[in-house]
Order: C-alpha cells, then structure tokens, then sequence
C-alpha cells in the first residue's frame, strides 16, 4: 500500500509541475474543479466604452418606460378629458337620466374587443382664432339603456375650464 501511495503522489507531482510548465508559458490560471485553463483577458478601453454604451441605452429605456406609465396613469389625453367633463353633464340632465338611467358608464365604441371599448375616437381641428377643438365620438350605458355620445368641445384658455360647442346623445 505504501507503495501505490508513493506512486500516486509522485504522478500527482508530476502533473502539478507539468501544469506550473504549462501556465508559464500559456498565460493564465489553472482551474482546478472544471479542469480547464481559464484565460485573464485585459479589457480595453473599446469593451468599457462598449459596456457603458449597452447600460446607458438600458437605462434609458427603463426611464422611457416609468415615463409612459406615469403619462398614462397620471394625466388624461384632453379627448378623454373632455368626454368626462361631457358625461357629468349628461348625468345632471334629467332627460339623458330617464332614457340612459344612472350611473352612467362611458365607453370608446360599441364592440365585443377591450381594445374598441377603451380608444374614443377623435379628431382635433384649429379655427381661425387659434383654439384647437376636439370633436369625439363615445358610447354611454345605464342601467335603461344606451347611447352614442358626439361631442366638440375646446378647454378655455383663461379659465381652464371645457366649452362645449355640442354635446348630442343618440339614444
């Protein structure tokens, strides 16, 4: 027994100093779990320009993505916002309020997709004074019925506030 053990450590020795005689001429380090060498590479100054490129592009992608999702839960698009101040008025009419009933839900457009139901369809158009106008068209329901809702409305500048040059319900 002795002697396999002498025999073992000597062809250990071996491929110890086998493995130093080939790291000095190689370069690198010996790895000795996968049993590979594994190369020290100097990372040039084209790699870190590289490197900080790809992390600058992917944080600016991740600063345009929290962007958008504030912008579209945080601020209305100004049709939408018009088509809300329009159905306040609609529930306050009593004749909207007898044929729709109340509480009134707003929609985009009849249809079976989510998609329809959430887009509104609008247009913007300027007149000769200046004042963007936006005309939309929407659905409305309640518990008695339903209707399509067109509207033009344009947000007074002084005041902030909606003025509606119509707001006409198809029931």
């Amino acid at each position: 027994r002795a002697s396999a053990r002498a025999a073992a450590a000597a062809s250990s020795e071996s491929a110890k100093s086998a493995r130093a005689d080939v790291a000095t001429t190689r370069g690198g380090t010996y790895d000795e779990i996968t049993d590979k060498w594994i190369p020290e590479k100097p990372v040039t100054a084209v790699e870190s320009v590289s490197y900080g490129a790809v992390a600058l592009v992917g944080v600016g992608v991740a600063v345009g993505a929290l962007w958008y999702g504030i912008g579209e839960l945080l601020f209305a698009p100004p049709a939408q916002a018009a088509f809300d101040e329009a159905l306040l008025l609609l529930e306050r009419d009593p004749r909207i309020a007898v044929r729709v009933g109340t509480p009134m839900t707003s929609y985009g457009n009849e249809g079976r997709s989510r998609r329809g139901r959430q887009q509104l369809a609008h247009a913007t158009e300027v007149d000769g004074h200046g004042n963007e106008w936006i005309i939309a068209q929407g659905a409305v329901r309640g518990p008695q019925g339903r209707g399509a809702v067109h509207l033009k409305a344009r947000k007074d500048k002084e005041s902030g506030e909606w003025v509606f040059a119509y707001v006409a319900v198809d029931v």
